[in-house]
């Protein structure tokens, strides 16, 4: 990174919002009480991050299985919302068959009914 000049940066993309660790803390985390995976399709979670382009910012979402660690489903978006993560989600369940039982876990925004929610 440093021989071609990226540098990470976090400046501005994060914004107050009284209330909001209480919210997601309190719809709880099955896969804090589960055991760890032991095959595919037992266990996946969601994430994005931000990707600086000429234009602004792009957001990408990715949903992984956590036993082989593999990014099953992903979205782009120039938009922060919930739909970029159900995006992946859907991305993913089009290509992958989950478990059944799978536990699909994220700690962002997206609808109550997706957080933690089993498959």
């Amino acid at each position: 990174m440093k021989e071609v000049g990226v540098e990470a940066s976090s400046k501005g993309l994060y914004t107050w919002n009284p209330g909001r660790h209480e919210f997601y803390s309190s719809t709880g985390n099955l896969l804090a009480e589960d055991d760890r995976a032991t095959s595919e399709g037992q266990q996946w979670a969601g994430d994005f991050t931000y990707i600086r382009i000429g234009s602004g910012w792009l957001n990408h979402a990715i949903v992984v299985d956590l036993f082989s660690r593999r990014v099953v489903g992903w979205s782009f978006s120039r938009k922060r919302n919930s739909e970029l993560t159900k995006s992946a989600l859907r991305m993913a369940l089009s290509r992958e068959r989950p478990s059944v039982g799978c536990i699909f876990h994220s700690d962002q925004e997206l609808n109550m009914q997706l957080m933690n929610i089993v498959i």
